[in-house]
């Protein structure tokens, strides 16, 4: 091409390459911002709701009215020793064999309006007519009765001197307590260790109708070591 041509054209891109160094250059696309690697984001992750801690169990001193539902319970004595017992024939108040160790509760029915059916916390009587029902109810009685546990933990089984034969003050089975009337009834456990200091004694609610369970921590410096 004839330099006369040319000539134009590079003094039409000598203007444009002013232009571009007057408005500052070219400027490159702004690279995004990294977020920093110990930012926080900007919206908090959902925490998972902490279940609620177990409620701790309440023990009652054994000179306590304890009241769960309808009725009212208190422990008249507890003792570590033989225990005096009767049957249908008369044993001229004869004692166990071995030691034990026995508590005497005191039941009151505070409801005005509702008599209670209490079971024995000491194991119910087993029915003996054939009655399938009452044998069941019974047996899940029986079972979910009274409990005895020493601070190390052991537990201690429930006392049973036969079908004929039962602690002097003790109930059978089961009885009934009206309206602000009182019964009361004796319990009798294995003898607990020498070494031991406490007895916690626990009473399930369900045996005279309500729900919980009675609580009562015995120190065993409150015990007698002879029958009452």
């Amino acid at each position: 091409m004839h330099l006369s041509r040319r000539l134009p054209l590079v003094l039409l891109y000598g203007v444009w390459i002013g232009m571009i160094l007057a408005c500052g250059g070219i400027k490159k696309k702004p690279e995004p911002v990294q977020q920093e690697k110990d930012s926080k984001p900007t919206t908090d992750a959902p925490v998972a709701a902490k279940p609620a801690p177990t409620p701790e169990a309440v023990w009652s001193a054994p000179d306590k009215w304890v009241q769960q539902g309808d009725v009212s319970v208190h422990i008249e004595w507890s003792y570590i020793g033989k225990v005096q017992l009767e049957e249908i024939v008369p044993m001229d108040g004869a004692g166990s064999k071995d030691e034990h160790f026995a508590v005497k509760l005191s039941l009151t029915n505070i409801n005005p309006t509702k008599k209670v059916e209490y079971h024995s916390w000491g194991g119910a009587e087993i029915p003996t007519d054939g009655d399938f029902a009452a044998l069941k109810e019974s047996v899940a009685m029986h079972k979910n009765a009274a409990t005895l546990k020493d601070n190390f933990g052991n537990n201690y089984k429930r006392v049973n001197f036969g079908l004929v034969t039962k602690p002097v003050g003790a109930v059978s089975g089961n009885e009934s307590i009206y309206p602000n009337k009182t019964i009361t009834d004796v319990l009798v456990f294995e003898k607990p260790l020498d070494t031991v200091t406490n007895l916690d004694l626990e009473l399930p609610a369900k045996h005279y109708g309500n729900e919980g369970v009675v609580r009562f921590r015995i120190p065993i410096t409150t015990l007698s070591r002879a029958a009452q």
